[in-house]
């Protein structure tokens, strides 16, 4: 069979199925992302599809690019020299075989002029390339507006006379003092005094207030954060852009060559922390913020309610301007108008529609922008993919169940970290591949990308992409010398008959409920990697025995749990045990008897089952009676009052057992373990967001995070001079004198995390013994286990100190965040595993533990 033929005939079967590995998730044939290409010049047309395998097909054959990523001179410099430069490039891309190219401008494409893209165009064609289209920065107008971060901006110091923050980004800040002592009373406001990057205003007017807390509200340009993830001003500028960008690109003639276009509206689209909190003040927000309140409400009166303001308005226009002084729970139950300076009370923040509106509205008219510039592009210029970059943070623009774009996704990495699940890649790839209709998935390289040392770390990284489910890339850092490595490397990526089909073993995991799964390899099963899915999920907490999450996928809703004891026999409550399924990850089935009329019996092994037909969430019986073993053991330890409340609860699970009660018996006993496990536990365990004092950022809300939060510092600002440096001090009690090993959960050492010290009361700082993560990495990889050292600690109080030495080398931000410590004897060796404690014994109990729930302790 000629070539040609046998890739038609893959193609044909790429859309046939959905992919060689794992339980993938069917797609119907009818449901395809699709379109017709019809060049100016040319007599003939192109058809291109989205396979279920997250391949695109042009003219039913596999395109599969492995090419380069190309900054032309001439879009820079339009001069003879600079433009000779550019065709020498393209000739020497030509001599080495490399046929796919993908044109990034070195500021935004519509500031280059249209005959500069038709020259290059041309040249691309006459030498018969295919390319993608990119439009550099995009809309460059940085968003300004207001940032409502009360965690950030809040004062409550009453032994100072002046209240001081850093805003040096800011153009003015108003700011606000409450009595806390008189249900936050608004005792003053007005203009800070900005002055050398400090806002600052006196305290002195306020002395006689019984709690005085101040909060100041800045009016900010927004900057990049750690990931170069920003919002432009698309609300203001986003009309003229467009009309901008189409009365370029209607100038240029494409031929046969063009394959794709790749971020319209720019490649750093996405919500920063700061992007979260702005409420832009362009008088294009406004219009576009009214228009959305007077569809959704109608009148001022329903909004009023909504809003559970005190006072009534006379129109929606006036109701648009107010900004909340409230945010994530925090701040003054007040709406400002920065028109007019005036302040409006809030009877019940809690319960205020403000924020769920201004989210809603956002991700409308976000998602509207880019509808609307990639349906004109297909309308008014080429019907070709269009594809987004972006990581977690600009997910939320992309909706898994409808035909909207982007029609393909694009990870941007590095030659100078390896590929990984972590961060925006595994994102990504759980979007394209559970979107309805499936997404074009390629791998573009980072605008700071480096060089590659050898073919070999070429091809390693290319093919640990391929592995990954990415079915194209386009790379910088080739030199003009080694241009011959991506011919090689293309036919090494896409000779393969199934390369095109090929798709990874995977285990989805919700973001917001993630339990014991974390972005990376499956563990018992290396063949499969664990994906967090932008889909609604519970987690099921059976501490200590059991973890893990119920998931509503496309195909249905399955359960996943791991056995955190190792492998035994388990009894499952199920509505059905008959229509009751059990798998490993890769999909085998596991043997499931039926043992009751609402009971099965499975055998955990040391991997996470998944379960379908079982309900919500089934019930590890198990788990009840772990917990009461456990209990029993830990209750002649405890105090007097503690040992009362234990029995009682336990014998209150006992009863509830007897009666097979199992959910009730675990409910029931759960507080008994919480309660002994914090006054007897061999180690101590700290919530990162408790620290006893810090002046970090804030406290960041997170599912996946231990306890549901963390403490956040981000900020491009020194820490003020009163101050010196950003520090969190935690303190502890130790109940006996020792060697412990000390445990920071948190952001990965790293280019992009400041480096820290640590110390234990007023002993000298220490940077940690190891920057290298104990255990798998969580939070999209964002997060792991350091080692911090060794201390000898006495009977007694403690306090532990985390310093913040400097800024992260590459973005010079200080970022850094804590999630949990823990302290923990020499002796009680500690394995990480994401944000799930240790069972509360000492290590000379556990085999006894685990002798009486049955388990054969190693």
């Amino acid at each position: 069979m000629h070539k040609r033929h046998l890739l038609c005939a893959l193609g044909f079967l790429c859309l046939q199925l959905p992919g060689l590995y794992g339980r993938a998730q069917a797609v119907s044939s009818d449901r395809f992302r699709a379109g017709t290409y019809r060049p100016a010049a040319a007599s003939s047309a192109f058809t291109w599809q989205v396979t279920a395998s997250n391949t695109l097909n042009w003219n039913s054959v596999p395109y599969m690019p492995v090419g380069i990523a190309f900054t032309p001179s001439s879009f820079k410099e339009d001069t003879p020299s600079a433009w000779h430069s550019d065709e020498a490039y393209l000739d020497a891309l030509k001599a080495h075989g490399i046929t796919d190219v993908l044109i990034t401008p070195p500021g935004s494409l519509v500031e280059v002029s249209p005959s500069a893209v038709q020259r290059l165009i041309d040249a691309m064609e006459a030498r018969g390339f295919h390319y993608g289209i990119g439009f550099g920065k995009g809309i460059e107008q940085p968003l300004t507006g207001f940032e409502v971060r009360p965690a950030v901006y809040r004062f409550d110091d009453p032994n100072r006379n002046v209240a001081l923050w850093q805003v040096s980004h800011a153009q003015s800040a108003a700011y606000f003092v409450v009595d806390a002592a008189a249900d936050s009373r608004l005792i003053g406001a007005g203009m800070a005094t900005i002055n050398g990057g400090v806002a600052s205003i006196s305290l002195d007017d306020f002395h006689g207030t019984a709690h005085p807390v101040a909060l100041l509200l800045p009016l900010l340009t927004l900057t990049p954060d750690a990931d170069g993830v920003s919002l432009p001003d698309v609300w203001g500028e986003f009309d003229s852009y467009r009309d901008r960008l189409l009365g370029l690109l209607r100038q240029i003639h494409f031929g046969a060559g063009l394959r794709f276009f790749l971020d319209p509206l720019g490649p750093t689209l996405g919500f920063s922390d700061e992007a979260l909190f702005m409420v832009p003040n362009s008088e294009m927000f406004r219009i576009s913020w009214e228009s959305y309140l007077s569809r959704k409400y109608g009148t001022p009166d329903a909004l009023t309610a909504k809003w559970q303001l005190s006072k009534s308005f006379s129109s929606l226009q006036e109701m648009a301007r107010l900004i909340p002084l409230w945010s994530l729970g925090r701040g003054f139950p007040y709406f400002y108008d920065p028109a007019t300076g005036d302040t409006y009370r809030v009877t019940q923040p809690t319960l205020s529609t403000w924020w769920d509106d201004f989210s809603d509205w956002r991700a409308q008219t976000l998602r509207y922008a880019l509808k609307t510039i990639a349906d004109e592009l297909q309308r008014y210029v080429a019907d070709v993919p269009v594809v987004y970059s972006g990581g977690l943070q600009s997910l939320s623009n992309v909706s898994l169940n409808d035909s909207s774009p982007p029609d393909g996704l694009a990870a941007a990495f590095s030659p100078e970290e390896p590929p990984s699940l972590n961060r925006s890649m595994a994102p990504l790839y759980g979007v394209a591949s559970l979107s309805r209709p499936p997404r074009w998935l390629i791998a573009v390289p980072e605008g700071t990308a480096g060089s590659y040392a050898s073919y070999t770390d070429l091809i390693g990284q290319l093919a640990s992409l391929q592995n990954l489910g990415f079915k194209g890339f386009f790379v910088t850092g080739v030199t003009p010398d080694h241009l011959d490595w991506l011919k090689r490397a293309a036919h090494t990526l896409t000779d393969s008959p199934i390369a095109a089909l090929q798709t990874p073993r995977v285990l989805y995991y919700p973001f917001q409920a993630p339990g014991p799964a974390f972005t990376g390899q499956v563990p018992g099963d290396e063949s499969v990697f664990w994906i967090p899915a932008p889909v609604q999920g519970t987690l099921d907490d059976w501490w200590p025995s059991f973890s893990g999450y119920t998931i509503h996928l496309p195909s249905g809703s399955e359960t996943v749990l791991v056995s955190l004891l190792g492998p035994r026999v388990v009894r499952l409550q199920v509505p059905d045990p008959h229509i009751a399924r059990a798998f490993t990850p890769d999909g085998a089935p596991v043997p499931v008897k039926v043992v009751g009329k609402d009971l099965i019996e499975v055998r955990f092994a040391n991997v996470p089952l998944v379960f379908t037909g079982v309900g919500e969430s089934p019930i590890p019986t198990e788990a009840a009676t772990d917990a009461v073993t456990l209990v029993t053991m830990l209750l002649p330890h405890a105090s007097k009052a503690d040992r009362a409340l234990g029995e009682l609860q336990r014998d209150q699970a006992a009863m509830l057992l007897r009666r097979k009660d199992y959910l009730g018996a675990y409910t029931a006993v759960r507080p008994a373990v919480e309660g002994l496990a914090a006054a007897l536990s061999p180690f101590i365990w700290i919530e990162g967001e408790n620290p006893a004092l810090d002046n970090f950022t804030e406290i960041a809300q997170n599912a996946g995070a231990s306890g549901g939060a963390y403490l956040r510092l981000s900020t491009p600002e020194e820490p003020l001079q009163i101050i010196h440096e950003y520090a969190a001090r935690y303190t502890f009690e130790v109940n006996a004198s020792g060697d412990y090993d000390i445990w920071l959960a948190g952001t990965i050492p790293g280019p992009q995390t400041s480096p820290f010290t640590w110390y234990i009361d007023h002993q000298p700082p220490q940077p940690p013994t190891t920057t290298t993560p104990a255990g798998p990495r969580y939070l999209s990889g964002y997060f792991g286990w350091i080692y911090l050292g060794r201390a000898s600690l006495s009977q007694g109080s403690h306090a532990l100190s985390i310093k913040i030495a400097d800024t992260a080398p590459r973005t010079r931000l200080y970022t850094f965040s804590i999630d949990a410590l823990l302290i923990t004897p020499s002796s009680l060796p500690f394995t990480p595993r994401t944000t799930i404690r240790p069972v509360p014994l000492p290590a000379t109990d556990m085999p006894k533990f685990l002798k009486t729930i049955g388990i054969q302790a190693k």
